[in-house]
């Protein structure tokens, strides 16, 4: 599955891993597939609760070395 737009978080802090990661979902459009590179899984996992509560949805996430791979699918306007 071909990813539409890529974002490197490994080396951001939080919070502003999130505003990344918000920023590019609005910048892809609806069905379009956004792939994250994040460094821990605690960031997965709080990405991941972000997704649940929108309108996106986790369409794969791969265990790399020393990385997570999340791939997210666009959801609708409100996503």
């Amino acid at each position: 599955m071909h990813a539409d737009k890529e974002l490197d978080l490994r080396h951001i802090p939080i919070p502003l891993c999130f505003l990344e990661f918000k920023n590019t979902l609005q910048a892809i459009g609806t069905g379009e597939i956004a792939e994250v590179l994040i460094g821990d899984r605690d960031t997965l996992e709080d990405l991941r609760r972000i997704i649940d509560h929108s309108g996106d949805q986790v369409v794969g996430i791969q265990k790399e070395h020393d990385f997570y791979r999340l791939r997210v699918k666009r959801g609708g306007e409100d996503g």
